[in-house]
């Protein structure tokens, strides 16, 4: 498992020079936390929507690092 903080690449493509490319699984994590909030407030702050989508996004990097159930 990749211990990097973003969590590496959320969809891996290994180019002919073997440099990985696409957005981290943490980007990823992000972008899906988003999906889940509530939009029923709105006065809402888009920095602080991205804000908490990253700390999510975070936060389940490092459960699953973990590992387990």
């Amino acid at each position: 498992m990749n211990n990097d903080k973003t969590g590496g690449a959320a969809f891996p493509h290994v180019s002919t020079h073997m440099d990985r490319t696409g957005m981290t699984l943490r980007d990823y994590f992000a972008g899906q936390a988003i999906c889940g909030f509530d939009w029923e407030f709105a006065q809402f702050d888009p920095n602080a929507v991205a804000s908490l989508a990253y700390r999510v996004a975070d936060a389940m990097i490092a459960e699953r690092e973990k590992g387990g159930e």
